[in-house]
Protein backbone atom coordinates (compact mmCIF):
# COMPACT_ATOMS: atom_id res chain seq x y z
CA UNK A 1 0.00 0.00 0.00
CA UNK A 2 1.31 3.47 -1.02
CA UNK A 3 2.14 5.66 1.94
CA UNK A 4 1.69 9.41 1.83
CA UNK A 5 3.94 10.43 4.64
CA UNK A 6 6.32 13.38 4.82
CA UNK A 7 8.98 11.46 2.88
CA UNK A 8 6.63 10.83 -0.06
CA UNK A 9 5.37 14.41 -0.53
CA UNK A 10 8.37 15.83 -2.50
CA UNK A 11 8.15 12.92 -4.95
CA UNK A 12 4.43 13.44 -5.52
CA UNK A 13 4.91 17.17 -6.02
CA UNK A 14 7.61 16.60 -8.63
CA UNK A 15 5.40 14.08 -10.47
CA UNK A 16 2.50 16.53 -10.48
CA UNK A 17 4.74 19.30 -11.83
CA UNK A 18 5.95 17.08 -14.68
CA UNK A 19 2.37 16.13 -15.54
CA UNK A 20 1.27 19.78 -15.62
CA UNK A 21 4.20 20.74 -17.90
CA UNK A 22 3.37 17.91 -20.31
CA UNK A 23 -0.32 18.82 -20.40
CA UNK A 24 0.35 22.54 -21.00
CA UNK A 25 2.81 21.82 -23.84
CA UNK A 26 0.39 19.43 -25.53
CA UNK A 27 -2.55 21.86 -25.26
CA UNK A 28 -0.50 24.76 -26.68
CA UNK A 29 0.63 22.68 -29.64
CA UNK A 30 -2.91 21.53 -30.41
CA UNK A 31 -4.30 25.08 -30.12
CA UNK A 32 -1.63 26.49 -32.44
CA UNK A 33 -2.21 23.76 -34.99
CA UNK A 34 -6.01 24.24 -34.72
CA UNK A 35 -5.79 27.99 -35.21
CA UNK A 36 -3.55 27.53 -38.24
CA UNK A 37 -5.99 25.02 -39.72
CA UNK A 38 -8.94 27.31 -39.12
CA UNK A 39 -7.09 30.19 -40.76
CA UNK A 40 -6.34 28.06 -43.82
CA UNK A 41 -9.99 27.00 -44.05
CA UNK A 42 -11.14 30.63 -43.76
CA UNK A 43 -8.76 31.75 -46.52
CA UNK A 44 -9.90 28.90 -48.78
CA UNK A 45 -13.57 29.76 -48.19
CA UNK A 46 -12.92 33.42 -48.90
CA UNK A 47 -11.20 32.62 -52.18
CA UNK A 48 -14.05 30.29 -53.19
CA UNK A 49 -16.69 32.95 -52.41
CA UNK A 50 -14.76 35.49 -54.46
CA UNK A 51 -14.69 33.11 -57.39
CA UNK A 52 -18.44 32.53 -57.05
CA UNK A 53 -19.18 36.27 -56.92
CA UNK A 54 -17.04 36.97 -59.97
CA UNK A 55 -18.70 34.15 -61.90
CA UNK A 56 -22.22 35.31 -60.98
CA UNK A 57 -21.51 38.94 -61.82
CA UNK A 58 -19.93 38.04 -65.13
CA UNK A 59 -22.89 35.92 -66.23
CA UNK A 60 -26.00 37.83 -65.12
CA UNK A 61 -29.19 36.33 -66.55
CA UNK A 62 -31.28 38.74 -68.63
CA UNK A 63 -34.22 40.41 -66.92
CA UNK A 64 -37.55 38.84 -67.71
CA UNK A 65 -40.28 41.06 -69.16
CA UNK A 66 -43.09 41.98 -66.73
CA UNK A 67 -46.07 39.69 -66.74
CA UNK A 68 -49.50 40.81 -67.83
CA UNK A 69 -51.83 41.62 -64.88
CA UNK A 70 -54.23 38.90 -66.02
CA UNK A 71 -51.60 36.12 -65.99
CA UNK A 72 -52.86 33.09 -64.00
CA UNK A 73 -51.13 32.46 -60.70
CA UNK A 74 -49.82 29.07 -61.79
CA UNK A 75 -47.79 30.72 -64.59
CA UNK A 76 -46.12 33.35 -62.41
CA UNK A 77 -42.46 33.02 -61.46
CA UNK A 78 -43.17 34.24 -57.94
CA UNK A 79 -46.62 33.62 -56.58
CA UNK A 80 -47.86 36.39 -54.35
CA UNK A 81 -50.70 36.41 -51.88
CA UNK A 82 -54.17 36.74 -53.32
CA UNK A 83 -54.89 40.13 -51.66
CA UNK A 84 -51.81 41.59 -53.36
CA UNK A 85 -52.79 40.15 -56.72
CA UNK A 86 -56.37 41.39 -56.45
CA UNK A 87 -55.18 44.84 -55.39
CA UNK A 88 -52.94 44.96 -58.45
CA UNK A 89 -55.82 43.93 -60.72
CA UNK A 90 -58.15 46.55 -59.25
CA UNK A 91 -55.49 49.25 -59.62
CA UNK A 92 -54.97 48.27 -63.27
CA UNK A 93 -58.70 48.46 -63.97
CA UNK A 94 -58.96 51.86 -62.27
CA UNK A 95 -56.04 53.26 -64.27
CA UNK A 96 -57.61 52.01 -67.51
CA UNK A 97 -60.93 53.65 -66.60
CA UNK A 98 -59.27 56.99 -65.78
CA UNK A 99 -57.33 56.92 -69.07
CA UNK A 100 -60.53 56.16 -70.99
CA UNK A 101 -62.43 59.04 -69.38
CA UNK A 102 -59.55 61.45 -70.04
CA UNK A 103 -59.63 60.49 -73.71
CA UNK A 104 -63.38 61.06 -73.96
CA UNK A 105 -63.38 64.47 -72.24
CA UNK A 106 -60.49 66.78 -71.49
CA UNK A 107 -60.78 68.21 -67.98
CA UNK A 108 -59.02 71.55 -67.37
CA UNK A 109 -56.57 72.04 -64.56
CA UNK A 110 -58.23 73.76 -61.62
CA UNK A 111 -57.60 74.32 -57.94
CA UNK A 112 -59.22 75.73 -54.84
CA UNK A 113 -60.54 79.24 -55.35
CA UNK A 114 -61.41 78.82 -59.02
CA UNK A 115 -64.98 79.55 -60.12
CA UNK A 116 -66.19 76.45 -61.94
CA UNK A 117 -69.08 75.87 -64.29
CA UNK A 118 -70.19 72.24 -64.29
CA UNK A 119 -72.72 70.52 -66.52
CA UNK A 120 -74.30 67.44 -64.95
CA UNK A 121 -76.81 65.05 -66.53
CA UNK A 122 -79.57 64.02 -64.10
CA UNK A 123 -80.88 60.50 -64.87
CA UNK A 124 -84.03 61.06 -62.78
CA UNK A 125 -85.15 63.84 -65.15
CA UNK A 126 -84.70 61.84 -68.37
CA UNK A 127 -81.03 62.72 -68.60
CA UNK A 128 -81.55 66.47 -68.70
CA UNK A 129 -78.32 68.45 -68.36
CA UNK A 130 -78.17 71.13 -65.66
CA UNK A 131 -75.49 73.80 -65.38
CA UNK A 132 -74.13 74.76 -61.96
CA UNK A 133 -71.62 77.43 -61.07
CA UNK A 134 -69.75 77.88 -57.83
CA UNK A 135 -66.38 78.36 -56.18
CA UNK A 136 -64.17 75.31 -55.70
CA UNK A 137 -63.60 74.70 -51.99
CA UNK A 138 -61.19 71.83 -52.54
CA UNK A 139 -60.39 68.75 -54.55
CA UNK A 140 -58.86 65.33 -53.99
CA UNK A 141 -56.88 63.29 -56.51
CA UNK A 142 -57.61 59.63 -55.77
CA UNK A 143 -57.79 58.08 -59.22
CA UNK A 144 -61.38 57.18 -60.16
CA UNK A 145 -62.50 58.32 -56.69
CA UNK A 146 -61.30 61.91 -57.25
CA UNK A 147 -63.80 64.57 -56.24
CA UNK A 148 -64.33 68.30 -55.93
CA UNK A 149 -66.47 70.44 -53.63
CA UNK A 150 -68.24 73.46 -55.06
CA UNK A 151 -69.91 76.17 -52.98
CA UNK A 152 -72.76 78.40 -54.09
CA UNK A 153 -75.33 80.59 -52.35
CA UNK A 154 -78.90 80.19 -53.60
CA UNK A 155 -81.34 83.01 -52.74
CA UNK A 156 -84.07 80.67 -51.53
CA UNK A 157 -81.86 78.01 -49.88
CA UNK A 158 -78.72 79.76 -48.69
CA UNK A 159 -75.26 78.27 -48.73
CA UNK A 160 -75.07 74.95 -50.56
CA UNK A 161 -72.06 72.63 -51.02
CA UNK A 162 -72.01 70.16 -53.91
CA UNK A 163 -69.78 67.10 -53.71
CA UNK A 164 -69.08 65.99 -57.29
CA UNK A 165 -66.97 62.97 -58.32
CA UNK A 166 -64.73 64.08 -61.16
CA UNK A 167 -64.84 60.79 -63.09
CA UNK A 168 -68.54 60.02 -62.71
CA UNK A 169 -70.40 59.25 -65.98
CA UNK A 170 -73.01 61.99 -65.35
CA UNK A 171 -70.41 64.77 -65.44
CA UNK A 172 -70.76 66.16 -68.98
CA UNK A 173 -68.39 69.14 -68.93
CA UNK A 174 -66.31 71.25 -66.56
CA UNK A 175 -64.62 74.58 -67.20
CA UNK A 176 -62.98 77.38 -65.23
CA UNK A 177 -64.73 80.75 -65.63
CA UNK A 178 -63.02 82.87 -62.97
CA UNK A 179 -60.95 83.12 -59.83
CA UNK A 180 -61.72 84.43 -56.35
CA UNK A 181 -59.19 86.88 -54.89
CA UNK A 182 -57.04 86.02 -51.86
CA UNK A 183 -57.53 82.27 -52.18
CA UNK A 184 -54.19 80.77 -51.17
CA UNK A 185 -55.26 77.68 -49.21
CA UNK A 186 -55.70 74.14 -50.47
CA UNK A 187 -59.10 73.91 -48.74
CA UNK A 188 -61.42 76.92 -48.49
CA UNK A 189 -63.99 75.51 -46.09
CA UNK A 190 -64.14 78.80 -44.21
CA UNK A 191 -66.16 80.24 -47.11
CA UNK A 192 -69.16 78.17 -46.01
CA UNK A 193 -69.71 80.63 -43.17
CA UNK A 194 -70.23 83.44 -45.68
CA UNK A 195 -73.77 83.32 -47.12
CA UNK A 196 -73.77 86.81 -48.55
CA UNK A 197 -74.55 87.69 -52.12
CA UNK A 198 -70.84 87.70 -52.96
CA UNK A 199 -71.04 83.95 -53.56
CA UNK A 200 -74.26 83.88 -55.56
CA UNK A 201 -72.79 82.46 -58.74
CA UNK A 202 -75.82 80.64 -60.11
CA UNK A 203 -77.40 83.86 -61.37
CA UNK A 204 -74.35 84.44 -63.58
CA UNK A 205 -75.11 81.37 -65.71
CA UNK A 206 -76.17 83.01 -68.96
CA UNK A 207 -76.03 80.01 -71.27
CA UNK A 208 -79.33 78.14 -71.73
CA UNK A 209 -79.66 74.68 -70.28
CA UNK A 210 -78.85 72.23 -73.08
CA UNK A 211 -80.79 69.02 -73.29
CA UNK A 212 -79.26 65.66 -73.95
CA UNK A 213 -80.63 63.89 -77.01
Amino acid sequence: MLQTGPSRRPLLQSLLGLARQAWSSSSSSTSSSGSAGEQQQWQAGRAWSGQQCSSTTSAVPPARPPRDPWTPSRLLDKRKAYPKRMRHLITTLENEYVAKVNQQRQLPSFRSGDILEVQVAVPEVEGRVYTYRGVCLGRANKGPRSWLKMYNVFPDVGGFVQHLPIYMPDLVALKVVGRTPRAHRSKLYHLKDNESGAHTYQEQVSAPLPQQK
